[in-house]
């Protein structure tokens, strides 16, 4: 009896340990693909992937906090033949919930043809309490591998959120993660093996990734990586909302890499520049007012080099005077309420008409102070929107950009109209109204943002700036931006 008690305590430590190490306790889910085998195991809430024929890998990946399973009911399913606009995918779900915990929707996607994985992460509030969401881990990795060791692995990342400089970054040198929003891309320098890891939307989270080397350098063809969203929200209980689409990519090849994600957001957002804003060069108007200013001093050029620019293109009749939309235009009152040259009424993200903060308007030299229920979003129980369409009002045949201006550096504002909006949400509900008063009141007329985040845009924004002295610096393929940077930059190719 002593001995068959000493068997079953063994036998049950036995199995303790398994699920602890984050063994496959369970037979695991194995998606395999053309290109790609996906181990997933529900019991512990981890999976690894790995690229056929390759050394390219992420292993032991986890998103629950602390990689902790151990309290949670986890069941899954397998849809087989998950078809829809952005490819074909054997989609693994997970669905988890703990008492007194949010309850977890996760979604692993993995392409039958390419080299993509979409991950997901919505989460219910069954908790009976509302529940603060900071920021939520997607995917977690300690273990990547794209064959080679670490110090041939060189990194690059788009959107930083602190100005960083854009540097080609030995992943051996990165014992401090380095973070970028809208993507990281980490290529060997040997065989070009190289990881994307980027969102494809962004409608409530804001995503980050980061990359770190292997474990104090013990570890030399590992790499470290974490891919999340920033939320900043309140969530009621009974509440719900679905995750971000956030992209794994494995390739040979990392600047197509990055053109697929920027293909992949189009689609998403459904961006579709040269249907919905042509460009006809033989519309002198439309280009020298919409388009020709990205070729002045806002994109750090002047007035002689902007009439030389035209001219070589024989634009001759489209140059004009220092920032303005004409012949006679003047310089906008940068960032104080001022409109270029008083002629078409611009808008600044930093108040313009209750889009957000202090709640200012400008039309020419005028400026409207709104009170505090005009905060974001501009459909408020005061007002529906109607201020947009009165700006928009009289100007159906003008052509000319509604201007927007800095729109970040905040990720929750004080007092805000719903505490359950992401800022995503609450800058695209303020845009909204702008984007349907163009398309359908001013449709010769763009929206351009100067200093913007480049996330935060897409399908919303015209023409967009960003650089490194921009708030948000950035650096991107043509393709890349072209999803929400407009039809100028899609046409200038």
């Amino acid at each position: 009896m002593k001995n068959l008690a000493l068997f079953v305590l063994s036998f049950i430590s036995i199995i303790s340990y398994s699920q602890r190490a984050g063994q496959l306790s369970q037979n695991p889910i194995t998606v395999d693909t053309k290109n790609l085998l996906v181990s997933i195991d529900a019991s512990v809430c981890r999976w690894s992937a790995e690229v056929k024929g390759t050394e390219m890998k992420i292993n032991e990946v986890f998103f629950l906090p602390g990689d902790d399973p151990s309290g949670w009911t986890v069941t899954s399913s397998v849809n087989y033949n998950d078809n829809n606009n952005l490819g074909s995918y054997v989609t693994v779900t997970l669905r988890g919930t703990k008492p007194g915990q949010l309850d977890f929707d996760y979604q692993l996607s993995v392409s039958k043809t390419g080299n993509d994985i979409l991950v997901s992460l919505g989460r219910a509030n069954n908790t009976g309490k509302d529940v603060d969401i900071d920021d939520m881990d997607y995917f977690v990795s300690r273990d990547v591998r794209l064959g080679s060791t670490s110090d041939r692995w060189i990194t690059l990342g788009t959107q930083s959120r602190n100005r960083d400089l854009y540097e080609l970054l030995s992943v051996i040198n990165l014992i401090t993660p380095k973070t970028y929003a809208v993507n990281h891309v980490v290529k060997d320098s040997d065989t070009g093996n190289s990881l994307l890891m980027g969102h494809i939307t962004t409608q409530k989270g804001a995503s980050r990734f980061e990359v770190r080397s292997g474990w104090t350098g013990k570890r030399p063809d590992h790499m470290q990586v974490r891919g999340y969203c920033s939320y900043k929200v309140t969530m009621p209980s009974g509440k719900t909302f679905p995750g971000e689409k956030l992209l794994i990519d494995f390739s040979k090849d990392a600047i197509r890499a990055m053109e697929h994600q920027a293909d992949l957001i189009a689609i998403a957002h459904d961006v579709r520049l040269k249907e919905r804003r042509p460009i006809n060069p033989d519309d002198r108007e439309l280009v020298s007012n919409n388009y020709s200013r990205f070729h002045g001093w806002m994109s750090g050029g002047n007035n002689t080099s902007t009439k030389t620019f035209f001219e070589e293109n024989g634009l001759f009749d489209f140059c004009w005077g220092l920032g303005g939309p004409g012949r006679s235009g003047s310089m906008a009152i940068y960032g104080s309420g001022g409109s270029t040259s008083g002629r078409f009424p611009t808008f600044d993200i930093n108040g313009d008409w209750g889009a957000y903060g202090a709640g200012t308007m400008t039309t020419g030299r005028r400026r409207v102070t709104l009170p505090d229920e005009c905060f974001l979003p501009i459909r408020t129980v005061k007002f529906g929107g109607e201020r947009v369409l009165q700006w928009a009002a009289g100007q159906e045949q003008l052509t000319g950009r509604a201007e927007t201006d800095f729109s970040d550096w905040w990720d929750k504002w004080p007092g805000q109209y719903d505490p359950f909006m992401s800022a995503l949400e609450t800058y695209h509900a303020a845009m909204l109204a702008w984007r349907e008063a163009v398309d359908k009141i001013v449709p010769r007329m763009v929206i351009r943002s100067n200093m913007q985040p480049v996330d935060h845009s897409y399908g919303l924004v015209d023409i967009l700036r960003v650089s490194e002295d921009a708030d948000h610096g950035c650096i991107l393929p043509r393709r890349l931006i072209c999803p929400q940077a407009g039809a100028a930059m899609e046409y200038a190719g």
